[in-house]
């Protein structure tokens, strides 16, 4: 069966200009998205019958002047069984006839759902321009646009129902953001203040007003450079050539700033202009049309995490606080060239504005985007649910995090922080994943990996067999190793060695042998764990060991903290309470399914049930509304309570919640835990109570964690390690039910498997 489509009617490269632009980066969004359920399809705009090479995307063809050529795409469309939704993006300049009124024709007409993005509404609309709007609005079971002013006008001026109007903000992009002194030194401009505008020359850029300002900012900071990045608009130069360009120039010859203004004339593709605004101190938007509703190049300045010196239009004025930059007046040179020379005097101020800006642009990434836009179109499907592709499976962050000693702990943004220093909890979870990925995939990059956390957890065993957790950034060990208990860290220790000797078959024995003397050396220490997280990580390291070697000391080691799980379970135990202890605190999946393990290893039925019972009871309190919400790192969930959703929310408790799914799954299988392990899953794609994806597929890493009204942003080890893990998990059980489903069609096939109203039939046909 072929994918369902959707096809966006709007301009498109190679055609050059800002809605062509946008399109494309929300196609290749939606694509990342649900790619693998939805295709998305062009319907390109040309003014004219002009000559241009698509990409294969583009599916239809509309000469924009040409009232029949829309009609005609219509009919196209309404034949074409494929397409099931349209999706329409809107400037009046895209379309032609009065106000654009020639897509009334084409709307009108098709029988299938459109949605349409207005990227520009205009207030005090004549009788025409209103008409327009509200037709196309008729046509259309939904509405975008992309701020709150937008939205207000089409209701004040447009009389359009709200409750039809959706905001979505302009995207902003993710990138791997690098250092700005390398970048200066990259493109020449080492040692220089640098200012920078972009986009298509036009008029309306009115950069003249920046360039009057320069004189006086030029005697404060000497060395500044102002870049005008952009080729003139295809529009204005058929009309024009190179007028406004030569009027600028002629500015800058008149009032002496040659050597501070650079001119780079040419249409640049997308990672170099975020190379160029990353390497800028400000980025200066200087639009004179009050009435300019967003602004494309303004949202790059975002995803750069650039500083902002903005006119006043609508999206300036709802993205841009004094925390990210600064509003000023429209054609005022004094006024530009004070703010100019307020964020240049303060370098502490404009780092704080380059944090600020990237806090601010989180909501409006691409990602999280598509996520809205699938939101709102996903009812008018017919027969597809709209769902998120599984990210590709990549260490690249984990690689980039891995110093000296091992995987750094923490991460500014995507950059690692070497200072940070090292634990062995990091480490021994990126064994963990390591050896996992190795088994599935073996190269030789996995295996050095491997080799250097396997070495940190080395360094960090002590002349008694216990383990340090600290390590600092010099290789020495830390103070804080004295004032914190260990007993965690010990545990997930004995979890990662065992992982490393259950690939006895794969990995070199001189490998695998040292992995068993440090365990084997760690065991008298281990035994004393009182911790119940220490104990469980324990126990599902001496599953994966027994069921390799045979070891009297583990197996009584096993039956032993079987027992102490067991029996704090039954001592906390009262009434609905059904927990190891009165309250939810960190980690805590990992206390049912170290219950688990020990029904796994020593076959005590009463251990399987109570595993399942207390399991059951979390879930209770980290479901809602169809959302995964863990238990917040800053308030825990005490017997008695009710409990809450705020902030706090971290990667690792929601990944621990996916491995012991797994394990459940596979224990005692039921189909709600498969689905529950879906569920969680989402968390990192956006489904969660900040409605934002966690997972960064431009770095591989994963932010922190999610905040009451935001995400933390960084990328630390052991956000990005858990993510990981998860994804990991998803990826086995993906396998193993490709596996279950070839096995039952084989079956079936050679009339060994009868399929009645009783097998999940679907369940087989879909996977």
């Amino acid at each position: 069966m072929n994918q369902p489509e959707i096809l966006i009617i709007t301009s498109y490269p190679e055609r050059e200009c800002g809605i062509a632009s946008f399109s494309a980066d929300l196609r290749n969004s939606l694509i990342q998205r649900a790619g693998k359920i939805l295709d998305i399809k062009i319907g390109a705009l040309d003014n004219g019958n002009v000559e241009r090479f698509y990409p294969k995307e583009v599916k239809y063809r509309i000469n924009a002047l040409d009232k029949n050529s829309f009609v005609s795409c219509a009919e196209k469309i309404n034949n074409d069984d494929a397409i099931e939704l349209v999706l329409v993006q809107h400037e009046f300049g895209l379309f032609g006839g009065e106000y654009g009124n020639y897509l009334i024709l084409l709307m009108k007409k098709i029988n299938k759902p459109i949605c349409i993005n207005f990227h520009t509404v205009l207030p005090n609309p004549d009788f025409s321009r209103r008409n327009t709007v509200r037709k196309l609005s008729e046509y259309a079971k939904e509405i975008v646009v992309m701020t709150n002013n937008a939205k207000e006008l089409l209701d004040k001026y447009y009389g359009i129902d709200s409750r039809k109007i959706n905001i979505i903000p302009h995207g902003t992009h993710t990138i791997i953001h690098k250092e700005k002194k390398v970048l200066k030194e990259k493109f020449g401009f080492q040692g220089r203040h640098v200012l920078t505008t972009f986009g298509l020359l036009s008029a309306n850029k009115n950069i003249e007003t920046v360039l009057l300002s320069l004189p006086n900012i030029v005697k404060q900071f000497p060395e500044i450079t102002y870049l005008i990045i952009g080729k003139t608009h295809p529009e204005v130069f058929k009309k024009e050539g190179e007028r406004y360009r030569e009027y600028l120039e002629a500015i800058i010859e008149k009032i002496g700033i040659k050597n501070n203004v650079v001119f780079i004339n040419k249409f640049l593709e997308t990672k170099e202009i975020l190379d160029y605004l990353q390497m800028s101190d400000v980025y200066i938007f200087s639009s004179k049309d009050p009435n300019q509703a967003v602004s494309g190049t303004f949202s790059y300045a975002m995803s750069a995490g650039c500083p902002i010196i903005a006119t006043q239009i609508p999206h300036a004025k709802e993205y841009l606080s004094p925390e990210e930059g600064l509003l000023v007046d429209f054609e005022n040179p004094d006024q530009m060239g004070q703010a100019i020379c307020l964020l240049l005097s303060n370098e502490n101020k404009l780092e704080q504005m380059r944090i600020n800006v990237l806090h601010k642009n989180a909501k409006s990434k691409w990602e999280n985007v598509a996520k809205q836009h699938l939101d709102i179109l996903k009812p008018y499907f017919k027969d597809c649910i709209i769902n998120y592709n599984l990210p590709s499976f990549t260490i690249s962050h984990l690689v980039r995090l891995t110093h000296h000693f091992g995987i750094l702990q923490f991460s500014n943004i995507n950059t690692p922080d070497i200072n940070s220093g090292y634990t062995l909890d990091d480490n021994a979870r990126a064994l963990i994943i390591c050896c996992q990925y190795y088994s599935l995939k073996r190269n030789g990059e996995l295996f050095i990996l491997i080799d250097k956390y396997l070495r940190f957890i080395s360094l960090c065993q002590q002349e008694n067999g216990s383990f340090i957790n600290y390590i600092d950034e010099a290789g020495r060990i830390d103070d804080k190793n004295k004032k914190e208990n260990l007993e965690d860290a010990n545990g997930r220790a004995i979890w990662a060695l065992s992982y490393v000797i259950e690939l006895k078959g794969i990995l070199p024995i001189a490998m695998v042998t040292k992995a068993k003397m440090l365990l084997k050396f760690a065991l008298p220490h281990i035994e004393g764990l009182s911790s119940l997280r220490a104990i469980s990580f324990s126990l599902k390291g001496f599953y994966l060991y027994l069921k390799n070697e045979k070891s009297p000391e583990i197996s009584l080691m096993s039956y032993k903290f079987s027992r102490i799980l067991y029996h704090a379970f039954l001592n906390n135990k009262d009434g609905n309470w059904k927990w190891f202890e009165d309250k939810l605190t960190y980690a805590n999946s990992i206390l049912p399914e170290g219950l688990l393990y020990g029904y796994l290893i020593t076959k005590k039925d009463r251990y399987k049930v109570a595993a399942k019972e207390s399991f059951d009871f979390l879930l209770l309190y980290v479901i809602f509304d169809g959302q995964i919400s863990v238990i917040p790192n800053k308030t825990w969930f005490k017997k008695g309570s009710k409990r809450k959703i705020q902030g706090g929310e971290q990667p690792i408790e929601v990944a621990y919640l996916i491995m012991s799914l797994t394990v459940f799954e596979e224990a005692i299988p039921n189909y709600v835990y498969s689905h529950l392990k879906e569920l969680a899953f989402s968390w990192f794609m956006g489904n969660n109570q900040l409605n934002q994806v966690v997972y960064d597929a431009s770095t591989g890493g994963c932010h922190d964690g999610i905040e009451s009204q935001n995400l933390n942003l960084n990328q630390g080890a052991e956000s990005t390690i858990c993510y990981l893990l998860a994804r990991i998990n998803m990826e086995k059980s993906n396998y193993r039910k490709r596996e279950e489903v070839s096995k039952a069609k084989n079956l079936y096939l050679t009339g060994n498997l009868s399929l009645n109203h009783e097998t999940d039939f679907q369940t087989i046909s879909l996977s």
